[in-house]
């Protein structure tokens, strides 16, 4: 198992953004088996704080979102590009995502996260 991380943004309420290097960190623990990170097992999401913040401004450790840790109840999708891997994964929060392992820089970055997967993939499959 390994440990990788990527960049985020924390866009508030649970939602994630890409902009540029403001970070949320993403950190994906993998099964390996016969190949190198087979599938996400969990992935913990975090946004990091700057020792020197002011207080009370969205910097300000006081007042980040604790880290938390996902475990993937199920890979529900998974498809290949040139040099990456996607998953398309439920959470144990109920909620789906979607995580990109480009394999040349060996960086996971979360591309999609959609609330209430469980009901969306009960509603897929009937």
């Amino acid at each position: 198992m390994r440990h990788v991380q990527a960049q985020l943004a924390w866009a508030g309420q649970g939602e994630f953004v890409m902009i540029g290097d403001v970070a949320m960190s993403v950190v994906v623990e993998c099964y390996s088996g016969y190949k190198a990170d087979e599938r996400p097992l969990r992935f913990t999401l975090a946004r990091p704080g700057k020792s020197d913040a002011a207080p009370g401004t969205p910097d300000d450790p006081a007042h980040r979102p604790a880290p938390r840790t996902h475990e993937v109840k199920e890979v529900l999708d998974q498809w290949y590009g040139p040099a990456y891997k996607c998953f398309k994964v439920l959470a144990d929060d109920g909620n789906l995502y979607i995580l990109r392992h480009d394999q040349r820089e060996d960086i996971w970055t979360l591309d999609s996260f959609r609330r209430d997967g469980e009901a969306a993939s009960r509603k897929a499959e009937s």
